[in-house]
């Protein structure tokens, strides 16, 4: 299962001085799930745009997460 991390907590998830601690539920509240291209499953393709919103949901298949950077409390 991925993990979602918050950005706060990059640089010690990688430099491994994290713990167990930061494996926790990532909030909905600062998920936003749209549509992307057919595309983004092609490994011959590495675009910047494939991560984009499209509007025609009969070509969008796969689903992507855009993560809001604060959280309200």
């Amino acid at each position: 299962m991925p993990v979602i991390l918050d950005s706060a907590n990059y640089d010690r998830w990688l430099d491994g001085t994290a713990g167990w601690e930061l494996l926790q539920s990532f909030p909905s509240k600062r998920m936003d799930f749209y549509r992307v291209s057919r595309t983004v499953g092609n490994v011959k393709y590495s675009r910047p745009e494939l991560i984009e919103p499209i509007e025609d949901r009969q070509r969008g298949v796969w689903m992507t997460v855009k993560m809001t950077e604060q959280m309200s409390q």
